[in-house]
């Protein structure tokens, strides 16, 4: 059982115990931001004449920036305070993000590697705070040393076996960082029988979830009968940050439906779609947080180059109104 399926059945298990909870996909793709992540995974950083450094860095930045429009959609609503979140990714996963950027930079130290993940950290520093991700940070892993892909369709830029490795080395920065917060859970274990590693009973990785969430946030609040799940995804974002967007209802369920089917293809094309949209009929873009405001601003401020990849991406007027948002009350 792989990450994407330990989640569905947890989520799953949690809410027939009647748990409440909140669930979130990153990046949030759909979004002006996450669209333009989307382009620059693709097109490369010298579609948009960036140095190698220059396009980790945006990568880096534009993640955290995509974080930030969930973040104010969360902080938008006070009904999530009391509810259970769970994220298939999050700040830390920017493990990826650092692997992929550096397996081609040849004689990169460890000491480089832990700035890297410290301007990471710093970009997330509102998003972590916030959401008390310290807290508890689940990481499943197989145990293999050799890794490889187990879809049966073609693999994602960042599940390619050198990246893999090098996320492995990237990641103890950042349970070093989080200390007590982070715990690993293997999903694999090693059959006698078999000779060789079989994945682990869901219910028995489930337990160990479980036996940690409830050694770092003690006892949940139960609810009678089956627990309320909500999300926060690019429908919340949009109406939020994006106020006036006009989107088709379809496609936003289009959209959805392909997340919770782990089916990328589609949710890509999809995202190209609802960018769009947003694009053609969002009335401006608005932080009403003040913190909220003041991080997204001083990420674009910290790293010009972001600007001029949203501008290629979005267009002058997106530029435009962005600054007006961030603009100093």
């Amino acid at each position: 059982m792989g990450k994407g399926d330990a989640l569905s059945y947890f989520y799953e298990k949690l809410e027939a115990e009647g748990v409440a909870l909140l669930t979130a996909s990153f990046p949030v793709y759909a979004t002006p931001v996450g669209n333009t992540i989307r382009e620059l995974l693709i097109s490369g950083g010298e579609s948009f004449g960036l140095s190698p450094q220059e396009d980790l860095e945006v990568k880096m930045s534009l993640f955290a920036l995509n974080r930030l429009e969930f973040l104010q959609a969360y902080l938008s609503q006070d009904i999530w305070k009391e509810t259970l979140i769970l994220f298939d990714r999050s700040a830390f996963s920017n493990a990826l993000t650092i692997a992929y950027g550096i397996k081609d930079f040849e004689g990169i130290t460890r000491e480089e590697i832990a700035s890297l993940v410290l301007k990471a950290l710093e970009l997330d520093s509102l998003f972590i705070e916030k959401l008390n991700l310290k807290n508890c940070v689940i990481q499943l892993d197989t145990g293999e040393e050799d890794w490889h892909s187990e879809r049966g369709r073609g693999t994602d830029l960042h599940e390619v076996p050198d990246v893999q490795r090098l996320a492995l080395d990237v990641y103890s920065f950042y349970r070093e960082f989080v200390g007590e917060g982070w715990k690993v859970i293997l999903t694999k274990e090693f059959d006698e029988k078999e000779g060789r590693r079989v994945w682990r009973d869901r219910e028995d990785i489930f337990s160990d979830i479980f036996a940690f969430l409830a050694e770092k946030f003690g006892d949940f609040k139960f609810t009678e009968g089956k627990g309320k799940r909500g999300e926060i995804g690019i429908k919340e974002i949009m109406n939020v940050v994006y106020p006036g967007s006009r989107v088709d209802n379809n496609l936003l369920s289009q959209y959805s439906k392909s997340i919770r089917s782990n089916d990328k293809e589609s949710m890509y094309a999809l995202s190209v779609q609802i960018k769009k949209q947003i694009c053609a009929s969002y009335k401006g873009i608005l932080f009403e947080d003040k913190e909220v405001r003041v991080a997204f601003k001083a990420i674009l401020d910290r790293y010009p180059k972001i600007e001029y990849v949203l501008e290629s991406s979005l267009g002058k007027e997106y530029i435009l109104r962005l600054q007006e948002a961030l603009r100093d009350e």
